[in-house]
This record gives C-alpha cells, sequence and structure tokens, in this order.
C-alpha cells in the first residue's frame, strides 16, 4: 500500500502559522509535493499581507471570501496597478512580482493559494518549516509564537 498522500484537510487538522499579520494554514506543505505547496490565507479585516515577492515561484490565489485589494508591481519598475479582489476570482502572480493583499470586509477575506515552483524548491528551504523560519527571521517575528501544531 502506498505511503504517499493524496487527500489533504483544509482546516481543524493542519499546521497553522500566526503571523502578525495574517494566518496561513497548511494544506499540502512543500514536502508532500515535487514542485509544489498549498495553503489558505486569512487575513482580518483592514490586515495586509507585508509588499513582498518570490523570486523562484509563482502563485495562484483562489478568493473563496471577502473581498479585498490587490497590488502589484512587477521588479524593476516603478508603477503600482491596483485591482479590487473578490470571490470566484483567480490571481496569478508571477515570479518576481512585488504584490501585497489587503482585506477589506468586515469579515476579513480568505484565498486558496498554490505555489508553483518550476526550478524546484530552494534547498536553503525544503520544507514549509524551514521557509517559515527564514521568513519570521527576516521580518523579525517570534517563531514559537507562530506557530501552532493542529494535526
Amino acid at each position: 500500500m502506498s505511503k504517499r498522500k493524496y487527500v489533504f484537510e483544509t482546516q481543524d487538522k493542519i499546521l497553522r502559522y500566526k503571523f502578525p499579520t495574517h494566518i496561513n494554514d497548511i494544506v499540502i506543505p512543500r514536502e508532500e509535493a515535487s514542485s509544489s505547496e498549498c495553503f489558505m490565507v486569512l487575513i482580518e479585516k483592514d490586515g495586509a499581507l507585508p509588499p513582498h515577492k518570490h523570486e523562484d515561484c509563482e502563485q495562484l490565489y483562489y478568493i473563496l471570501e471577502g473581498e479585498g485589494r490587490l497590488e502589484v508591481r512587477l521588479d524593476g519598475e516603478e508603477d503600482t496597478e491596483v485591482f479590487a479582489i473578490h470571490p470566484n476570482q483567480v490571481v496569478h502572480i508571477p515570479p518576481n512580482t512585488w504584490h501585497r493583499v489587503f482585506a477589506l470586509s468586515d469579515n476579513g477575506i480568505k484565498y486558496f493559494c498554490v505555489d508553483s515552483f518550476p526550478n524546484g524548491f530552494d534547498p536553503a528551504e525544503p520544507t514549509c518549516e524551514s521557509h517559515v523560519k527564514a521568513t519570521v527571521a527576516q521580518r523579525g517575528w517570534d517563531f514559537e509564537k507562530i506557530r501552532e501544531d493542529r494535526r
């Protein structure tokens, strides 16, 4: 019998990272896939992700709940584009694109995110946990206060 996992939970029995700006509920960690990872993102009303970019991956968001604002800017460009986002839309963030999501609804915004790594994962961050630790260290956040294992 295969030990490979094919079906994943999207709530309750998950690994949660509760960052100061948003929550990531890990659905498919990168260690369970060859070149992708999936997670739910929750941002409270008037909250926003910090502006950031990914050099090694592209992202797809499926907006599930709430309304928000997406800001994007290609690396090396000065102009930021702004888009209204709402449920049943799909957002594509190419590599090297600065981006930020703001939650505008009273209940915040929730979306399903797929990260795709066409050239494989960064060897310095082969697991979800290693990536989160690097991000937390870069921003000066406390990893122990962010990680919540609900499995």
